[in-house]
C-alpha cells in the first residue's frame, strides 16, 4: 500500500540562512489494511512524513508510492483527486477537522457532495452509518460547539472516512484529549480499521499508543530507527524488535539495547550458518570483552 524509498526532506530557513534536514532517508513499507503508529519525540520528522504521505508537501528527494501511484509526479488535478478520493486526514486539534457552523451530519455529507464519489442517493445513508460507527447518531443535528472535545474528534473520524479513502492519516489525534477520551478514540480506530479495512497511520509522541497497535515505527532525527511488532499467540502477546539497516550496511540499534548491553562505539559481529550474533566490544579492554563473551 505504502512504499517510501530513501525519503529526504530539507527545509530552508531564510532568517538564519541554513538548511534543516527534517527527513534523512526514510524507508517505509505499510501493507493494505494495516493500523500502524509512527512514534517519536517532537521534531523527529513525524508530521513532515505524514504531510508527504498526504501529498501536502513533496520530498526533496526519494520516492513515495501509495497503492502503486507515484506521488512525486502528481499534477495539481491529481493532487485534488487524491485529497478527495484517496486520503482522509485527522489533525490534533479537534476543531480543525470540522466546520463549526454546520451540523454533525452535514459535516460528514460535505466531503461526499464535493467529491461525488458516493452516489447522491446513498450519501445520507452512509453519513448516518458513519455517525453510528462513532457513536454520534444521536447527536447528528448538533453543531460541533455543542459537542465535547472527544465527540468532536469522533466526528472528525467520520468526516475522514466519508469518501471511503484507501488511507487515513492522523497527526497526534489524541494530543488534546484526556486519558479516557484517548482510550475511546484508539479503541474506535481499531474497530473502524477492522470494519472498513482501511490503511491507518497514526503519528504521535505518546507511548500510550504502543498498546493499541501491532506495529510501531520509531523515528528520531528524521531517521527510521526500528520497528516493534506485537504478535498475539493464543492469549499471550510477544513483541519483536526489528532494526533498520540502510543501503550502506549501517545498523540502527535501539537506544534501549545500547544502554542495556552497555554498547558504546563498537560491536563484534559473528556470522553463523543461520543467523548472526552481535556482541558489545570495548577497545583496549580485554577484561570487559572476556566478561561479555562469558555471559553472552
Amino acid at each position: 500500500m505504502i512504499d517510501c524509498q530513501n525519503l529526504i526532506k530539507i527545509y530552508y530557513n531564510r532568517t538564519k540562512q541554513i538548511k534543516i534536514a527534517a527527513l534523512r532517508g526514510i524507508e517505509l513499507k505499510v501493507k493494505k489494511g494495516e493500523l500502524v503508529s509512527i512514534v517519536g519525540p517532537s521534531g523527529a520528522g513525524k508530521s513532515t512524513l505524514l504531510r508527504i504521505l498526504g501529498c501536502l508537501e513533496f520530498p526533496s528527494s526519494g520516492t513515495v508510492k501509495i497503492a502503486g501511484k507515484l506521488l512525486n509526479t502528481f499534477s495539481d488535478s491529481q493532487i485534488i483527486d487524491y485529497h478527495r478520493n484517496w486520503v482522509g486526514f485527522v489533525w490534533q486539534s479537534p476543531l480543525k477537522n470540522v466546520i463549526t457552523s454546520e451540523s454533525a451530519i452535514n459535516n460528514v455529507l460535505l466531503p461526499m457532495k464535493i467529491s461525488g464519489k458516493i452516489p447522491y442517493n446513498k450519501q445520507k445513508e452512509r453519513a448516518i452509518e458513519l455517525l453510528k460507527s462513532v457513536n454520534l447518531d444521536h447527536r447528528m443535528k448538533h453543531k460541533p460547539m455543542q459537542l465535547s472535545g472527544g465527540e468532536i474528534q469522533r466526528l472528525g473520524l467520520a468526516v475522514a472516512f466519508a469518501n471511503a479513502p484507501k488511507l487515513v492519516l492522523l497527526d497526534e489525534p489524541t494530543g488534546e484529549l484526556d486519558s479516557e477520551n484517548t482510550s475511546n478514540i484508539l479503541s474506535l480506530l481499531k474497530e473502524l480499521n477492522k470494519e472498513y479495512n482501511m490503511t491507518i497511520i497514526i503519528v504521535s509522541h505518546d507511548k500510550y499508543l504502543e498498546d493499541h497497535v501491532n506495529t510501531v515505527y520509531r523515528i528520531s532525527d528524521g531517521l527510521l530507527m526500528n520497528i516493534d511488532i506485537t504478535k498475539r499467540i493464543d492469549s499471550t502477546k510477544e513483541k519483536e524488535q526489528i532494526s533498520y539497516v540502510d543501503e550502506y550496511g549501517l545498523l540502527r540499534v535501539p537506544l534501549s539495547i545500547l544502554k542495556k548491553d552497555e554498547i558504546q562505539n563498537y560491536v563484534k559481529i559473528i556470522s553463523k550458518d543461520d543467523h548472526i550474533e552481535i556482541e558489545p566490544y570495548f577497545l583496549d579492554d580485554d577484561t570487559k570483552n572476556a566478561h561479555k563473551k562469558d555471559t553472552s
